[in-house]
């Protein structure tokens, strides 16, 4: 038995019985639908998502979706919940990786943290690991939040992002290094991103407006093709004013409208994001490890 690459007929099989193990489940869930998304539009594509055995079993899921970095560098998201996994199994998963070559695998859940830290041990390389809280918030709860801000709106407005400013999403976000700048444009193009934009006054006419440029935006978050809600971010000079719970909860709504999970991770040390997805409302789903994999080649991610 091997791991295969899942078509989308597959992957619509297959949603069904993911949507089944909610919440557990809500990360490769946005997985598959970004990536059945992204099938009308081949050139958009980062991810291939493996079955164990083709995901020929659906009530014994195996699933791992592989996505490119930088560099040809590569990201893993494991899905393995309710499974048993077998030694066949570990096999074929040690198997589709190249443990000569650096990873970062997303979100391992804590049931497969053994079996992957005895893979790598095999290999010889190492782990480096940051635990993390996978949040999520229900869907009834996120179409349900609220983005008029009537103490906010004569100084700011919220509304999506556009292609030009994922170069500044990009330059402030700590991972933005070794994550390919394209990749963050194509997920403000194609999929939910929230912005938060200054308005300001035109000095002859009175006027109030904003604009979209990099200039007026102050705070934001993105959608990614991972499947969760990253780079949350406001400059320095607009914090303490609730722009960030504004970006987030427009995130949240626009993609739960859409049909998506909003889902985020976030780091242990990380207390004010921990405090902020509190407040709006997010749930605990569990304990995940956030993990980078440097060979004993001594190769490692370019950050």
């Amino acid at each position: 038995m091997s791991f295969k690459k899942l078509t989308s007929e597959t992957l619509s099989k297959i949603r069904p019985e993911l949507e089944q193990k909610l919440p557990i489940s809500a990360m490769m869930l946005n997985i598959i639908n970004v990536v059945l998304i992204n099938s009308k539009n081949p050139e958009d594509d980062c991810c291939t998502i493996f079955g164990y055995n083709g995901a020929s079993d659906i009530t014994n899921l195996f699933i791992v979706a592989v996505f490119l970095l930088l560099n040809q560098d590569k990201f893993s998201v494991i899905y393995t919940h309710d499974t048993i996994v077998t030694d066949e199994m570990l096999t074929a998963f040690s198997e589709l990786h190249d443990w000569s070559k650096p990873y970062m695998f997303g979100a391992v859940p804590e049931s497969f943290l053994g079996h992957l830290e005895k893979i790598v041990d095999q290999n010889g390389g190492k782990l480096l690991k940051r635990p993390s809280a996978a949040v999520y918030l229900p869907l009834e709860d996120s179409v349900g939040l609220n983005l008029c801000k009537v103490d906010l709106e004569d100084d700011f407005e919220v509304d999506r992002l556009t292609i030009e400013n994922a170069t500044k999403v990009n330059t402030h976000w700590r991972y933005g290094s070794i994550v390919d700048h394209k990749r963050i444009a194509e997920a403000i193009k194609t999929l939910k991103s929230a912005g938060v934009f200054k308005r300001t006054k035109h000095p002859k006419t009175g006027e109030i407006s904003s604009s979209r440029t990099n200039e007026d935006l102050v705070s934001w978050i993105v959608f990614r093709q991972i499947g969760t809600l990253n780079a949350l971010y406001t400059v320095d000079d607009y914090r303490r004013r609730g722009l960030a719970r504004w970006a987030l909860e427009a995130a949240s709504k626009w993609l739960a409208e859409a049909g998506f999970i909003p889902v985020c991770d976030i780091e242990e040390y990380n207390e004010d994001s921990r405090k902020l997805v509190d407040k709006i409302g997010f749930k605990l789903i569990q304990t995940v490890f956030w993990m980078t994999y440097e060979p004993s080649n001594g190769h490692a991610l370019q950050e």
